[in-house]
């Protein structure tokens, strides 16, 4: 950081911020889901490198990941239960080791509330096939509630299902079953009870199979920008006045010190976790402005500490309120 914007960060220190327990709470999940989608698109992406002619292959397990874990960032932002899995997703959902019918499935509690079957081929044709497969003469995925596409094919995969339909009229039942299935059924996204995934494209799906360097940092945007929304939700409730939001957003903690010693190798990252829980403090408070900047300041850690927010020491020092001392943050207004 140069060192008039330090200095102008300096002049700006408050004391004491409130560290919003709602934000923390609710970055902490987004974490620990983010964490989960890394682990398991760096697990496709070396299944790729293993055979690199199987990258259509690799890409549709790695747009399964994608939807799952969009959808989840998403339910968590809006505050509700609903949580969708992969077979390799962590939690209770009863989704068999390579299920042949559903590849998603969207929990509520014990509760199974919708069943998906991904499907990105090469082109809207060839997924619109796909999802009419048949096995022992019946359609293989009409347990399903959607029919999960790639997005740039989306209109395609309807159009070539309706003219299935067209072309078997008074001919083929089974046909117009199936194809009367996908143009009801085709989507780009999960979507229940308000909650969405973020859809993608087919190009963009070989990309994070792939592992590239594309596709990291559109998986890493993604990731961010629930983060970033989340931020500015905690912010807006925090401040309660619409004047102080475009102020407050912009908060960044002066524990960013330690942040930098740990991404330069000066310390470890434990050791800075450390440093910040010794000059952090989690309390009631009266100040919007405070806690506005407190809450902006849960993401900037969030980027660069995310143990922070999982760990035990988190929970056992900062929920517990047992961490003293005045916590000192540096804050760069701006509008």
């Amino acid at each position: 950081m140069k060192s008039n914007q330090t200095n102008t960060l300096k002049k700006s220190i408050d004391i004491c911020p409130i560290w919003s327990m709602e934000a923390t709470d609710k970055v902490g999940k987004m974490i620990e889901q983010i964490e989960q989608g890394n682990a398991l698109l760096r697990a496709v992406s070396e299944k790729w490198q293993d055979n690199k002619n199987k990258v259509a292959i690799q890409g549709g397990f790695a747009a399964e990941t994608w939807h799952a874990e969009s959808f989840n960032l998403d339910a968590i932002l809006k505050d509700k239960n609903v949580r969708a899995f992969t077979d390799n997703f962590k939690g209770n959902h009863g989704l068999s080791k390579n299920n042949a019918v559903h590849d998603i499935v969207v929990m509520d509690g014990n509760q199974q509330i919708l069943t998906a079957q991904s499907k990105y081929c090469g082109t809207a044709k060839a997924t619109s096939d796909a999802f009419r497969s048949k096995k022992g003469g019946d359609f293989k995925y009409a347990d399903n509630d959607v029919f999960l596409g790639p997005s740039d094919q989306l209109n395609g995969i309807k159009e070539y299902a309706q003219h299935k339909i067209d072309k078997s009229q008074h001919r083929d039942p089974v046909v117009i079953e199936g194809a009367t299935h996908v143009k009801n059924k085709a989507s780009d996204r999960l979507a229940v009870d308000g909650v969405e995934s973020t859809a993608l494209s087919k190009k963009e799906a070989e990309h994070l199979g792939r592992g590239s360097k594309t596709g990291q940092e559109m998986h890493k945007e993604m990731q961010q920008g629930y983060l970033n929304k989340s931020t500015v939700q905690q912010s807006v409730k925090a401040a309660k006045n619409a004047a102080m939001i475009t102020t407050v957003i912009a908060g960044t903690i002066n524990c960013i010190e330690y942040i930098q010693k740990a991404q330069s190798g000066q310390i470890s990252s434990d050791e800075a976790i450390q440093a910040i829980l010794k000059n952090t403090v989690i309390a009631a408070g009266d100040s919007a402005l405070k806690a506005g900047v407190a809450t902006a300041s849960v993401s900037t850690a969030a980027q660069y500490l995310p143990n922070l927010f999982t760990g035990t020491v988190f929970q056992q020092s900062f929920a517990a309120g047992s961490v003293g001392g005045a916590a000192v943050c540096a804050v760069d207004l701006v509008q």
